[in-house]
């Protein structure tokens, strides 16, 4: 791996793609978490998801489910593509590349969102991860600010920071050669997956959606998260309020046992109690701290107590996702861990 390797960040997309946006908009008075999903998002209207709070989606307990595999809708019994669905060209029709010389029906992510709203609903709020919510939260986006997701993102953030690696559908940007190779798919895409989303339903919405979908460098990630360990500031510029940062990377449901801030997972409760593979994230981490981790091995996380950025990046996915050894070993939380002594008690003999 070099430094100026491009990763597929999956689940990390969450807090450094819709949730800033989010939060941008929250701070302009165009976005408030304290009302409901139909109230942004009209589609949800007259349905069961019509009075889910903002705050509870964002938080992962508004009794959404985990994930839906809307792909399965678009293979047989067998697993073999539809002809209906896919297509080698790239048409009017066909126009969501899954991987190269792999098209999906253009039309596709309607399905997806109607999908999502004849879902069911868990029989009671508590902490359930959830993809759905951050699904639909890029189409909130364009709406209140009238201007493409991905557009509005580069122009306020990335751009701005200097990050300019951080993008969706990378392979229009990017060599393939510089994007790190993630699973060989077997199971859906049949062929092995670089430069292209790994996340399934990332992938059926043409690589750009909030759950995840963000390419980039481990050094352009490390400034989105610098900017938010110095509260909304970077080079001199300010991005988003320290009110803003404080409130979204604060827990807001620990009653409810949710150690969740708005979109940012925090250290789990008592954490500086843990030791060992019973530590999430490392136990030296401040309970201010925040940050996220994804499927295919990334992690990021801020701790504005201490001053420390922890960033570790891996590719545990390849060559299948089989491969549980960074959960097993504890091994981002023991590096992190680690970086912790060494700044803050170089002199401690352990």
């Amino acid at each position: 791996m070099q430094e100026d390797d491009l990763f597929d960040f999956a689940s990390l997309t969450k807090i450094l793609a819709p949730v800033p946006a989010l939060m941008k908009l929250s701070q302009e008075h165009l976005f408030n978490v304290k009302k409901k999903m139909g109230d942004y998002w009209p589609d949800w209207k007259g349905s069961n998801k019509q009075d889910l709070l903002i705050e509870d989606v964002l938080s992962h307990q508004a009794r959404l489910k985990t994930g839906i595999p809307f792909w399965l809708k678009t293979v047989d019994s067998n697993g073999n593509f539809r002809p209906d669905y896919y297509s080698k060209d790239s048409t009017s029709t066909f126009g969501l590349r899954m991987n190269k010389d792999f098209f999906l029906l253009t039309s596709f992510p309607d399905s997806v969102y109607a999908t999502i709203r004849k879902s069911a609903l868990l029989k009671r709020k508590r902490f359930v991860y959830s993809d759905l919510g951050f699904i639909i939260f890029p189409k909130i986006i364009s709406s209140l600010t009238h201007q493409d997701y991905e557009s509005y993102l580069k122009s306020n953030f990335y751009t701005r920071l200097g990050a300019y690696t951080l993008t969706y559908k990378p392979y229009l940007y990017h060599s393939i050669e510089s994007m790190i190779p993630t699973e060989d798919d077997q199971t859906f895409r049949k062929g092995q997956i670089q430069g292209y989303v790994h996340d399934e339903s990332a992938a059926v919405l043409g690589g750009v959606s909030g759950n995840a979908g963000l390419f980039g460098t481990i050094n352009d990630a490390a400034k989105m998260m610098q900017m938010y360990l110095n509260y909304g500031t970077y080079g001199g510029d300010r991005y988003l309020s320290d009110a803003i940062l404080k409130d979204w990377t604060r827990r807001h449901f620990e009653n409810l046992h949710n150690r969740r801030g708005y979109g940012f997972d925090k250290p789990q409760v008592g954490n500086s109690l843990s030791s060992g593979e019973k530590s999430y994230p490392a136990p030296l981490c401040s309970d201010a701290s925040f940050g996220h981790t994804g499927f295919t091995g990334t992690y990021a996380w801020a701790d504005p107590v201490t001053g420390i950025l922890f960033l570790f990046f891996s590719n545990r996915i390849y060559p299948n996702r089989d491969n549980h050894l960074l959960n097993k070993l504890n091994l981002r939380e023991a590096l992190q861990q680690m970086t912790y002594q060494i700044l803050l008690h170089p002199k401690s003999p352990n």
